[in-house]
């Protein structure tokens, strides 16, 4: 079972794309996911989620396998799982559950990125855990040189969706994205319904997809905006007013 969840991993880790390989190997997984190691379930979930692989049956067996084995992750495993879950939108409770709790009790351990992934995950799949999104706040404040742009993106859209008001968490993430913002986006980049949002001071670019503004200042410190797009165009642009 190792050398099969190493072999998807590996396609994954290389972005290889062959439909017939990865299928037939993912059916092999299937077949083996029952003496799969906490490992072996997490490589091959992230697997999934990066190849974007929608097998419903493997999924399914991977998920069940996760809930009997129900301890012995570490914070790596736990966190990919979690992105992967939400990644491919799997709809899983109970396990999302049971990770968050083994979560909780390991967040001491998680880096920056681990971090980053899980308020991300547990945002998309809207779940609601007030103790651990506060601890990872905590966690996130104490290892704030440790981020990079991306996960500082993905914490400040994580915490506009769950409704999270951390001051000093957004604050110094805004400080960071906007050290690293080259130029602002105009109003005319989103739909209608965001220009006269867009339109306001201290509008600024924060990758694709997400817009963080100030409320009438460009120090970003008073209030934070998230502005979500699908895809590449206008359509489906979402405007997430929150407390900074």
């Amino acid at each position: 079972p190792q050398e099969l969840s190493n072999t998807v991993w590996s396609l994954a880790t290389l972005k290889v794309k062959n439909p017939d390989i990865v299928q037939m190997l993912y059916g092999m997984c299937l077949r083996n996911a029952a003496d799969f190691t906490p490992q072996d379930l997490s490589n091959t979930m992230w697997a999934l989620a990066t190849l974007k692989v929608l097998n419903p049956d493997l999924i399914q067996m991977l998920c069940s396998v996760w809930l009997e084995k129900s301890e012995g992750f570490n914070k790596q495993e736990l966190s990919n799982t979690l992105w992967a879950l939400a990644t491919l939108r799997v709809q899983s409770p109970e396990l999302v559950q049971m990770l968050s709790s083994e979560c909780l009790r390991k967040v001491e351990g998680f880096n920056a990125h681990d971090l980053a992934n899980t308020m991300w995950a547990l945002a998309t799949l809207e779940v609601q855990n007030p103790d651990l999104v506060e601890m990872m706040c905590s966690k996130s404040l104490a290892k704030i040189k440790e981020f990079t742009f991306p996960a500082a993106r993905m914490v400040i859209g994580a915490l506009a969706t769950l409704e999270v008001h951390s001051s000093e968490l957004s604050q110094k993430l805004c400080a960071m994205l906007k050290h690293k913002i080259k130029s602002p986006w105009t109003k005319n980049s989103f739909s209608t319904d965001s220009k006269e949002m867009l339109s306001r001071p201290g509008c600024l670019k924060v990758g694709s997809g997400v817009v963080v503004l100030a409320n009438g200042d460009a120090d970003l410190s008073s209030r934070i905006y998230c502005v979500v797009t699908r895809g590449s165009g206008n359509e489906g642009a979402r405007v997430y007013p929150r407390g900074g």
